[in-house]
């Protein structure tokens, strides 16, 4: 009897332990409904949200809609964490901005847009037939001026529109980590970082900052800043962009169907600073459909490649946009193991030096059959670059499969089965099997 009722007292103390365990105050994190969110889509929780955070500590969202109206500041680390797609913070413009956030993570949440954007949308057989059209969902990319085809048929309020959530990063940056983000009509941008990951997502971005994902480094270069597995689409502008970086990695992106280029290198001096990228390393990515360059790995402009840039550029592709598949500059370039195709100017457009341009295949680009200065592989200054064991198709004649302006770069062992290379004003043989 006596072990009959010991046994019931032990199952109803663990029973009573489970309740306890469930219903216990929040000590290492806050529920943003206790502080007075609701979730509905309908009122707005801004300020449920910002007393939250002011409590530094984590912040969970479970699942709901949450509106919000203005600015969520903090000076600070945050951690903010959901219910991925069921956890959706919605708002336009600057949504969240956090200054020295340090060792701050979001994750598992998604971002969407309230009002509902005017979109350019391309048709991806021909970049220039497009419709305009207000959209919540589908294809298409709010516009900006840099879309001369269509810009003058749009009236102020379109042109002026900033709808998306933004999430921005300032002074202080380091070690942040943005991680398995849904966003609809978002923009991350990550400023005076190191050793920052945004990692994960799929972001379909808006017209806020120069990009989708950014992490800009201006008078303070970031160094080792990551942006991995993340896909990319209709951005405004470029889909992923790095400002004032070093020894940053790209890896395993799809940034597709960008109102400018898919992945984007800054160049030259912004606000005063320079604002070009060190030995990054660019590996597994893919850029498909954008209206710009697939790859803008730029160092300077006007182009002189002589930026000692030593970027690694190896593994990617760039298929069917608008100008080149990739256009790179500078001294010390690794460019091994990519693809282009499709593309409707170059395949490659090279303003390069003393680099290695190794066993990439380049496939039927100049679709636009432009008949000077359009080529497979173009080398338009520089010297001294080692060009070898590429392969190159092209249908058309129009253009060069390998064209070196300079005549000064080592060129053998490429096959281009139906193409002619062109090295300082003549033509050189190279393999047709």
């Amino acid at each position: 009897m006596y072990n009959a009722f010991r046994y019931c007292l032990i199952i109803l103390l663990s029973f009573s332990n489970i309740l306890n365990c469930e219903l216990a105050p929040e000590k290492d994190f806050v529920n943003v409904r206790s502080y007075g969110a609701k979730g509905n889509a309908l009122i707005d929780d801004y300020l449920a949200i910002q007393r939250a955070i002011n409590t530094g500590k984590k912040v969970y969202f479970p699942k709901g809609r949450y509106k919000v109206s203005k600015t969520i500041r903090y000076k600070g680390r945050i951690y903010l964490y959901g219910e991925g797609i069921d956890s959706v913070i919605m708002g336009d413009g600057l949504v969240l901005s956090i200054s020295n956030g340090s060792y701050s993570q979001i994750k598992n949440i998604s971002f969407e847009n309230i009002k509902i954007p005017t979109l350019l949308i391309r048709n991806v057989s021909n970049l220039h037939s497009f419709v305009i059209k207000a959209a919540y969902s589908g294809k298409g990319y709010q516009p900006t001026i840099n879309d001369l085809d269509a810009w003058d048929r749009l009236d102020s309020s379109i042109k002026n529109q900033k709808i998306g959530p933004h999430i921005f990063f300032e002074k202080d940056s380091k070690r942040i980590v943005i991680s398995n983000i849904n966003g609809k009509f978002l923009s991350i941008q990550i400023n005076n970082s190191c050793d920052s990951k945004i990692q994960n997502c799929i972001i379909r971005g808006n017209n806020n900052v120069f990009g989708a994902i950014v992490f800009c480094n201006l008078g303070n270069y970031g160094l080792r800043n990551v942006s991995e597995n993340n896909i990319v689409e209709n951005s405004s502008y470029s889909g992923i962009v790095f400002i004032g970086n070093k020894a940053g990695l790209i890896k395993a992106n799809q940034s597709n169907m960008n109102g400018e280029s898919g992945i984007k290198l800054y160049q030259n001096t912004l606000d005063g600073f320079d604002a070009s990228c060190y030995g990054m390393t660019i590996v597994n990515n893919t850029c498909n459909y954008n209206f710009y360059d697939g790859f803008d790995l730029q160092s300077n402009y006007p182009r002189n490649g002589k930026g000692k840039i030593f970027h690694i550029v190896k593994k990617n592709s760039a298929n069917f946009n608008f100008r080149t598949g990739y256009i790179t500059e500078g001294i010390g370039l690794r460019f091994e193991f990519n693809s282009a195709k499709g593309n409707f100017d170059s395949g490659l457009n090279a303003f390069n030096s003393q680099s290695y341009f190794r066993s990439n295949y380049f496939k039927n680009n100049n679709r636009s059959n432009t008949t000077i200065g359009v080529h497979q592989m173009a080398f338009n200054i520089g010297e001294k670059n080692v060009i070898e064991n590429n392969y190159i198709e092209q249908i058309s004649k129009v253009g060069y499969s390998i064209y070196d302006e300079s005549g000064k770069s080592v060129i053998r062992n490429n096959r281009i089965p139906n193409g002619t290379a062109f090295s300082g004003g003549k033509v050189i043989n190279q393999k047709k099997e």
